[in-house]
């Protein structure tokens, strides 16, 4: 994963812990929706890493009055999750 994503979420390593645990543990947990979740942000960093490299390579001024509401949007997202 790259170092840029590592402030933000990964349900996809959530997940895979919680199948362990659980398969350890014999709790039993509904993780029905964690997938779903684990999509969604895969899809979202990809998106952002997308912008990054478009940027990198000088496409920076296309998307840069987007920039700072993306990434609210996204923060905004993932605070409503975890709350």
């Amino acid at each position: 994963m790259p170092h840029v994503f590592l402030r933000f979420p990964y349900s996809k390593a959530s997940l895979a812990l919680l199948e362990v645990l659980i398969a350890m543990s014999g709790v039993k947990l509904d993780l029905a929706e964690l997938p779903t979740h684990a999509e969604e942000a895969r899809r979202k960093m990809r998106q952002l890493l997308d912008r990054v490299e478009y940027r990198l390579r000088g496409g920076e001024e296309l998307f840069k009055e987007y920039e700072d509401r993306f990434m609210d949007l996204f923060l905004k997202e993932q605070r409503g999750a975890i709350n």
